[in-house]
């Protein structure tokens, strides 16, 4: 058959039988087919078609022959010099399993966080309300104003104001998501002057903000200022004459203020008015009046105004009569069961007088309790320890009582009562 007709189109099957061809051999690098002769020089030469050209892992490759003897007839190919075939397997099973490799090798796959549920948030439109400037009496209110910016239902659980001067009226309990409410509140000026500051806290369910606290500001003003707002006397033990204190009274009104003589509701006080600035500021003198009862005396003083704002003003007053002695503890309770030892319990006398004071015959009404007189600090301070023996115990309702005596003329005695506590009832009795 003449080489015309022998020579047909080579179609490489990566790497299986080729066709019944005579010796041809493929040029990887052009993808040319060359027909070799018995001496092994390349004769004649065709291009495969670009569909056949080689390309990688398919088809010819630079370096593949097909060679057939001259005498086979057109037999089976051989591969010369030997493809990488291995090579070509491991990069194609490298490029399929390198993500999973790469998945195993960091380890396992992180836990997903989960969904928070939905919650409640609360958002205040202002934490502080200024009231500004007002005068003293004034009631005023103001609505705190509040978004629930959360996806579930904002519950409001209580409301509480700082002081009685501030009111909560009925607030908004619930509020879907979305919506708005209101906390009403309402400030009575009346017993306050100067700058004032009130909080009311607001607790809601809201997980990270359960708690709220609101402020409110407002400077009070009266058309007639009383400092201090309430007058107190300290009347030392060793006084022998009237104890005074001083209220500043001054006018913010524009015309000129007229005071009248002030009274007072009890006997043990007096008062009455100096003028410092004539219409504009006064002082207001109150005094004690011997003899005063032991303790705190509390009265009233009444004065009227020429104001129309402010017609009548009522100062409250109070007299604290200071002891001459002062005796810590007044009473001495026992525990139930004293420990073993007992310890000494101690008495401190403290003279508040002027005068030194000299303590002395200090006994117990009990022959088993033993006291001991020590003077810390001479004339002013004094100590009785009592000693009491083990598992001293004191028949139930009875008391004993420890006594000294004093060179006060106004107490010459001091009496420190002893009582114990019962001891608890055995069980099964």
């Amino acid at each position: 058959m003449a080489l015309r007709r022998q020579f047909r189109w080579v179609v490489p099957a990566r790497w299986r039988r080729a066709r019944r061809i005579s010796g041809l051999r493929c040029n990887g690098a052009s993808g040319g087919v060359h027909r070799q002769n018995g001496t092994g020089v390349l004769s004649r030469e065709r291009r495969l078609p670009r569909r056949f050209q080689p390309r990688p892992n398919r088809g010819c490759h630079p370096g593949a022959a097909f060679y057939i003897p001259r005498h086979s007839g057109g037999l089976w190919f051989e591969r010369w010099p030997r493809p990488p075939v291995k090579m070509t397997m491991n990069l194609t099973l490298f490029r399929r399993w390198l993500p999973l490799a790469a998945t195993l090798a960091a380890g396992p796959l992180p836990a997903q966080p989960e969904v928070p549920a939905p919650a409640p948030k609360i958002q205040f439109a202002e934490l502080q309300h200024d009231f500004g400037r007002m005068m003293a009496g004034a009631v005023v209110k103001h609505d705190y104003v509040f978004t629930n910016t959360g996806g579930a239902i904002l519950t409001i659980n209580n409301v509480h104001a700082s002081c009685g001067c501030t009111a909560t009226a009925d607030w908004t309990r619930e509020v879907p998501p979305g919506g708005t409410g209101r906390i009403p509140i309402q400030f009575n000026s009346a017993n306050f002057l100067g700058t004032v500051f009130k909080t009311v806290t607001v607790s809601c369910n809201d997980p990270a903000q359960p708690t709220t606290v609101l402020q409110l500001k407002a400077t009070i003003w009266k058309p007639v200022e009383v400092q201090p707002m309430f007058a107190v006397i300290n009347v030392p033990p060793d006084a022998e004459g009237p104890v005074a204190t001083t209220v500043r009274v001054a006018n913010q009104l524009d015309e000129p203020l007229t005071v009248f003589p002030p009274e007072s509701n009890l006997p043990h006080f007096r008062a009455w008015f100096a003028t410092n600035t004539p219409g504009r500021e006064f002082n207001l003198t109150i005094e004690t009046v011997p003899p005063l009862p032991p303790g705190n005396t509390q009265g009233q003083i009444t004065f009227r105004t020429s104001s129309t704002n402010t017609p009548v003003i009522n100062l409250p007053v109070i007299a604290v009569v200071q002891p001459a002695l002062s005796v810590s503890p007044a009473q001495l309770m026992l525990p139930a069961q004293l420990p073993t030892p007992p310890p000494p319990y101690v008495i401190t006398v403290r003279n508040q007088t002027a005068r030194p004071l000299a303590v002395s015959d200090v006994v117990s009404s009990s022959p088993v309790v033993s006291v001991a007189l020590r003077e810390v600090e001479p004339g002013r301070q004094f100590q009785l320890e009592a000693t009491f023996p083990p598992n001293f115990e004191l028949p139930p309702g009875e008391r004993i009582q420890i006594t000294a005596r004093t060179s006060l003329p106004s107490q010459p005695t001091i009496t420190i009562p002893v009582s114990q506590f019962p001891r608890p009832r055995p069980p099964g009795l």
